[in-house]
């Protein structure tokens, strides 16, 4: 073996030593993770349910995907059952209670979203309720 093939032998075993060490100590191993992605929305009030209020979030990370949604101000609604979809999907269908609030917290059979998916909370007939896009939140 030559000088220069010895010397580029070296070279590829050290390089390749550290890239294992790298993968060994997880400092590589943050690309094979999934991307944790957080998304808010401000739920708005329709001319319907004009006192309809809250917000919803959506987490995905390497524990899997979370969606919150909380409403209040739907005292007509008491009693009924709403049906929470995001972008098409059925998220949940939640029981509004006595005081006119929802909330709905899944951890488990989450939909993938992303930014600008809407939000849409309907009565079980299709009367949109309260309604919200999907955008990601910023953090200080």
């Amino acid at each position: 073996m030559s000088r220069s093939s010895a010397l580029r032998h070296g070279v590829m075993l050290a390089v390749g030593g550290l890239v294992a060490a790298a993968v060994g100590t997880g400092i590589m191993s943050t690309q094979a993770q999934a991307v944790e992605v957080d998304l808010a929305a401000t739920m708005h009030a329709t001319a319907t349910y004009p006192s309809a209020r809250g917000h919803a979030e959506y987490e995905s990370g390497h524990e899997g995907r979370e969606f919150e949604m909380s409403l209040v101000g739907l005292r007509p609604l008491a009693g009924h059952r709403v049906v929470v979809r995001v972008h098409g999907d059925v998220v949940a269908k939640p029981l509004v209670g006595p005081r006119g609030r929802v909330h709905v917290d899944r951890h488990a059979g989450v939909p993938r979203m992303v930014a600008g998916n809407v939000v849409r909370v309907r009565t079980v007939s299709g009367t949109l309720v309260s309604s919200g896009t999907l955008h990601r939140e910023l953090h200080d």
